[in-house]
């Protein structure tokens, strides 16, 4: 038998919720496992910017680092950033480390606002109720 569209709606609705709650869990931390390379050569990976939620593909040399492929020959330097990176070997670590950041970072948020709630429920307390 064929679902209405309010039948539909509110299945919908209960796979959101569903899919909401399964996320609403605790990953291991992942750290990069390509290191900087030796001087003189260029190191491969992904990384990712825990602000904007990216993950991309990136380099590093001893000295420097910058997104997307590797510099080749005289473009040395080119859209470089100061100091070397750890990399992850692909986008699927990357993305887990950048998961567990953020659900890190959701969490400190939560316990801020869980302890503001705790303040105001002691002061609240000796209250007395009419």
């Amino acid at each position: 038998m064929a679902m209405t569209k309010k039948e539909k709606a509110a299945m919908a609705e209960a796979i959101h919720r569903a899919e909401l709650l399964s996320a609403l869990r605790w990953t291991a931390p992942l750290a990069p496992d390509i290191p900087p390379p030796a001087f003189g050569t260029y190191s491969e990976g992904w990384t990712f910017n825990a602000f904007s939620l990216r993950v991309e593909k990136g380099w590093s040399t001893s000295t420097a680092h910058g997104s997307g492929p590797a510099p080749k020959d005289d473009r040395r330097g080119v859209s470089a950033s100061q100091n070397s990176r750890h990399l992850y070997s692909t986008q699927a670590k990357a993305l887990a480390a950048l998961r567990h950041v953020v659900e890190t970072e959701a969490a400190q948020k939560l316990l801020g606002i869980d302890r503001r709630l705790q303040t105001l429920s002691e002061f609240f307390v000796d209250i007395p109720k009419e």
